[in-house]
């Protein structure tokens, strides 16, 4: 197999008045990289953003910063996808890391027929590495840490996260992918990044998604895994002792 050792990303790095230190260490870790030259940074700000030490912005390829209302980490996500040059995207919060595993990865993906999505792993603070399952069907028990996952931005050309949704809408994009035979996915066994414990995803719920589920299941892998769905959701409301009326009908 061959490898294609000159892959260019971007990273869209969503903020909303980023803390200076941490907004820092992310932008650092990125420029830090053997292969910053050939990354872009696409910083999608709904508030002030840092200034950008000098030292980042002469090590990577490009930088801009786009300014976007803040309604919603994957509206920004979307405003960032628009009009990128690379071969591959990744989204990032400001308050996670790139990991050297990066460098590696970019230069171990199969040269032959770009694969859409690369999975590989990411350092979960608090709770360890988080790999990918490698099911394709496994994303109905667990979603891909998405700062595990490069997409290849021509993937976006008709496609953007689902804004419908507050902190999940990736998972849904990811079943989508996932479930599609025509797409090709690359595993990779290295840690790219580590990921915040602080993030929105980790500290609230995407009650609408959890709702919605089983139905985007359906739509992805069909009626037996809907029902498989359905079961796993029920289970967990009775074991979480979750009030179903209410919480899921808060969102509206």
């Amino acid at each position: 197999m061959t490898y294609d050792s000159s892959l260019t990303l971007t990273f869209v790095l969503a903020v909303k008045d980023p803390d200076e230190f941490e907004f820092a260490a992310c932008t650092a870790s990125m420029a830090a990289l053997k292969c910053a030259n050939r990354l872009d940074l696409v910083i999608v700000s709904s508030g002030t953003v840092p200034a950008l030490s000098e030292s980042v912005r002469k090590r990577l390829h490009d930088v801009r910063i786009v300014q976007q209302e803040p309604i919603g980490v994957y509206s920004a996500y979307n405003k960032g996808l628009e009009d990128l040059k690379t071969d591959y995207v990744m989204v990032i919060g400001g308050d996670d890391l790139v990991l050297p595993g990066l460098d590696t990865l970019l230069d171990s993906v199969p040269a032959n027929g770009k694969p859409h999505l690369v999975a590989a792993c990411s350092l979960m603070q608090g709770k360890g590495i988080s790999r990918p399952s490698t099911r394709r069907w496994g994303l109905i028990f667990r979603n891909w840490c998405q700062q595990g996952l490069l997409y290849r931005t021509d993937i976006f050309l008709d496609k953007r996260f689902d804004t419908k949704y507050k902190i999940q809408a990736d998972h849904k994009f990811n079943m989508e992918l996932a479930s599609d035979p025509a797409i090709t996915i690359y595993y990779s066994p290295e840690v790219i990044s580590h990921f915040s414990s602080n993030g929105l995803s980790q500290t609230e719920s995407d009650w609408q998604f959890r709702k919605d589920m089983p139905e985007i299941v359906k739509s992805c892998y069909g009626s037996l895994f809907w029902l498989v769905a359905l079961l796993k959701r029920k289970v967990a409301d009775v074991v979480k002792g979750y009030d179903v009326k209410k919480i899921y009908n808060q969102d509206k």
